[in-house]
């Protein structure tokens, strides 16, 4: 079995395929205090509850936007799965274009691999909701010209709730309307309506200098929230660890890795 490890800012997500199929997917709190060990015990808690034995995983390969977690990470699957992970770096093999600078984060570049192949051809707008809002703009031919990025909602919440001292720290619903009648339902409203009309909003103008019928793919944890308000023609929660697969798979043929 293959393992792919997406090391984001927030969360660590595991993602165990089968060919080209996610089998399992699981998400851990991002944590630079933690050691190998540590995520190591957290991995094998996870299979084990679902039968799987630890050894089954032969391959495995890492995606990261956080350094010090990539370096651990290395470590565990080296030492409890016993393979060397393939870690994305600058340099490596991908299928596709990008005319973006060599500053391109590497999880928006999997996403873009994953919405071409799974998702094209293009014109695409990838919209990823997670700790930061990414949008990726991918022409006819596949080409991802670039894109734009904005705070996400955790962000956003957070930093209402430490300087606003009377809005009363909690999460974020769905609003039942836009005229919120408590202070709660005017966060709610605020944050989710707030977002989807930022998202739509972008999604137009990224069209407009696009085609006006290029698809939108989103990923992320809060697309699935926001997809009453906002025009997702699809949502593929496992774009960032399928987009891994397809480089992995590039380059362990490039390289004879297998």
């Amino acid at each position: 079995m293959f393992a792919a490890i997406d090391v984001g800012n927030t969360a660590v997500k595991l993602a165990l395929f089968d060919g080209e199929d996610v089998l399992h997917r699981w998400r851990f709190a991002t944590d630079v205090a933690l050691q190998p060990v540590d995520y190591w015990t957290r991995f094998r808690s996870v299979l084990i509850a679902q039968d799987i034995r630890p050894s089954s995983v032969t391959e495995a390969a890492i995606v990261s936007v956080v350094p010090d977690v990539t370096l651990i990470i290395d470590e565990a699957c080296r030492e409890f799965f016993r393979c060397a992970p393939f870690t994305f770096a600058p340099g490596a093999a991908v299928p596709v274009e990008t005319r973006y600078d060599p500053a391109l984060g590497a999880d928006r570049l999997m996403n873009v691999v994953a919405a071409v192949r799974f998702h094209g051809p293009g014109p695409l707008v990838v919209v990823d909701l997670g700790t930061a809002v990414k949008f990726e703009a991918v022409d006819g031919d596949g080409v991802h010209l670039g894109g734009a990025i904005s705070p996400g909602i955790a962000i956003a919440t957070d930093e209402l709730f430490s300087r606003a001292a009377l809005v009363a720290r909690t999460s974020p619903h769905v609003p039942d309307a836009a005229v919120g009648r408590s202070t709660q339902k005017a966060v709610d409203a605020g944050v989710f309506l707030g977002y989807a009309g930022m998202v739509n909003a972008m999604v137009a103008r990224f069209r407009g200098e696009l085609d006006s019928n290029a698809r939108v793919i989103a990923t992320g944890g809060w697309a699935a929230p926001l997809a009453g308000e906002c025009r997702f023609d699809e949502i593929d929660p496992d774009l960032t660890v399928k987009g891994l697969r397809v480089v992995y798979e590039l380059n362990a043929d490039a390289t004879g890795r297998r």
